[in-house]
């Protein structure tokens, strides 16, 4: 039923909108699937004459529905992968300083997840590279021993010497069973225990001289451990004091008698 009188007829679609939803949103659909081109162009038009407004309503239902939404997306990419896959990959492309700012927002929102997130990577890669594993515990063994003063310098800027360098010496040290897959039930030993060492930052040449190729070995695990802080040229010294001071010793009594 239409009325002549323009409110009337408005009140009137109102009314009948109100009270059949269903319906209209059934004529709605038959008529995009019938219409298409003629349905795109009108939501087009319809959303550059009224952003603002739209852009309000669909945050308004993002807010209101989010778990809705959260599986409706989750279902669009999993149908369309690779569509998806693309256009976001074209997108970050495209807009570098808003992947950065997000990313940065994101990590500042959920520490926790990032802290997890680092752990479960270089849980993985350790497993499966063990160049990084090495890297990742020289790193570590250096942080610790200079307790925290590596002022966020890469620990290679801290010795004279690179990965490939250190690698290629514990190599040719290297008992017969060991390789880097077994890594793990050999350690790396310094020859004159760290404790024996005074600095306090890199740039003590104590430092430089306890990091030193020279004083680093493979040794296997329980040897390491049982080792301690006992050096063996330390040992032969004392070892050498002790029978030097019982010759003195003799000889004094020989002296006398």
């Amino acid at each position: 039923m239409a009325y002549k009188c323009p409110k009337k007829n408005k009140e009137y679609i109102r009314k009948y909108r109100q009270n059949n939803p269903e319906k209209i949103k059934e004529g709605n659909k038959k008529y995009r699937q019938e219409n298409p081109e003629k349905a795109k162009e009108y939501k087009k038009k319809y959303y550059q004459e009224n952003f603002e407004k739209v852009k309000e309503y669909c945050k308004k239902y993002r807010q209101e529905n989010s778990e809705k939404v959260k599986e409706a997306k989750k279902k669009y990419y999993q149908a369309n992968f690779e569509k998806e896959n693309d256009r976001i990959r074209n997108w970050r492309k495209a807009n570098p300083e808003k992947v950065k700012g997000y990313r940065r927002r994101w990590k500042n929102e959920n520490p926790e997840k990032v802290r997890e997130n680092k752990r479960k990577y270089e849980k993985q890669r350790k497993q499966i590279d063990p160049q990084y594993r090495l890297s990742h515990n020289m790193a570590s063994a250096l942080y610790k021993s200079l307790k925290s003063k590596k002022a966020g310098r890469k620990w290679k800027s801290l010795v004279s010497y690179s990965i490939d360098n250190l690698m290629a010496h514990l190599e040719s040290k290297f008992e017969p069973w060991m390789n880097w897959e077994n890594y793990g039930k050999w350690h790396i030993d310094h020859l004159k225990p760290k404790s024996l060492f005074k600095y306090e930052t890199f740039e003590d040449p104590e430092f430089k001289k306890c990091w030193a190729l020279e004083n680093l070995q493979p040794l296997e695990k329980m040897a390491n451990i049982k080792k301690g802080n006992r050096y063996k040229h330390q040992d032969n010294s004392s070892s050498q004091r002790s029978a030097k001071n019982k010759n003195n010793q003799r000889s004094i009594k020989i002296n006398k008698n």
